[in-house]
């Protein structure tokens, strides 16, 4: 083995992932390396929802719809599933998702009960406020644009990824032209704009910040979090200790300005309200 082309090789897979920790190296590098192709090459990107490599950061448990539909009818009931259920499944569209037969809902993809959950959560814990500016960190594919578009007339969804992630957001959500022209799309290592980024409504981020290292976590706090009046993470990497210190440390920063309830599903979720509203 070439040790000093090992190094490089690291150095190079850090290099790509622009302060995202939690993700071992292979997995991620071949997900960086997958994002590209699917923004490339159209066959790819008719089934990338498929693909296994993208499986391991996405899109990867198939068989959690009945967990997924479970979770929401226990939490949410059944009324505006069913009310909202055709906005909800041109998440459908396009990709080529894993789609599995479900009671109440029928066809749909896993993955969109899932994303279908943290939105309906969103508007539950929310109730009766309106978001005309959502920013949200950790785009994915753009999955979270298309149930919160069902849930929210907004005017304006920002969304902050890797510099690749994003071209793949955009080829995705081009498919749907009316809800492209209210998004902004940024690359994460844009700081000036992110910086440009005021009053917004609605903060959230699905996982994706808290698989950061902390100096990453702390700077999106600076320069988005605490511009928004409420918010919503996901934070799933309460795995060992130096996650947890850097949860610690997050949480404490952000209860100076915001009121934070926390929810355990197996993850820790959190909810944001600005103390000065």
């Amino acid at each position: 083995m070439d040790i000093n082309k090992e190094k490089q090789n690291i150095m190079d897979i850090n290099k790509e992932k622009h302060g995202w920790e939690y993700c071992p190296d292979i997995p991620a590098k071949n997900y960086i390396e997958k994002v590209k192709l699917f923004v490339e090459n159209d066959s790819a990107f008719s089934t990338f929802r498929q693909d296994p490599d993208y499986g391991k950061i996405l899109e990867g448990w198939h068989d959690g719809g009945p967990t997924w539909l479970k979770m929401i009818l226990d939490k949410h009931g059944d009324e505006i599933l069913k009310e909202k259920l055709e906005l909800f499944k041109l998440n459908d569209l396009y990709g080529g998702p894993t789609i599995r037969n479900l009671n109440v809902v029928g066809n749909i993809c896993p993955f969109t009960l899932k994303y279908i959950y943290n939105g309906l959560d969103i508007k539950k814990h929310f109730s009766g406020k309106k978001f005309k500016k959502i920013v949200e960190i950790g785009a994915g594919y753009g999955a979270m644009t298309i149930i919160l578009s069902a849930l929210y007339d907004f005017d304006e969804y920002i969304l902050i990824d890797l510099p690749d992630v994003i071209n793949l957001c955009k080829k995705y959500l081009k498919h749907f032209p009316e809800l492209f022209n209210k998004i902004k799309f940024i690359s994460c290592l844009d700081l000036k704009t992110m910086e440009s980024i005021t009053d917004i409504d609605l903060f959230i981020s699905d996982s994706c910040l808290a698989e950061c290292d902390l100096s990453t976590q702390l700077d999106y706090y600076n320069k988005i979090i605490k511009n928004s009046k409420f918010g919503y993470i996901v934070y799933n990497s309460l795995t060992n200790y130096v996650s947890v210190l850097n949860y610690n440390k997050f949480h404490e920063i952000a209860s100076e300005q915001f009121i934070i309830d926390r929810e355990e599903i197996g993850v820790a979720v959190l909810y944001f309200t600005k103390k000065s509203i």
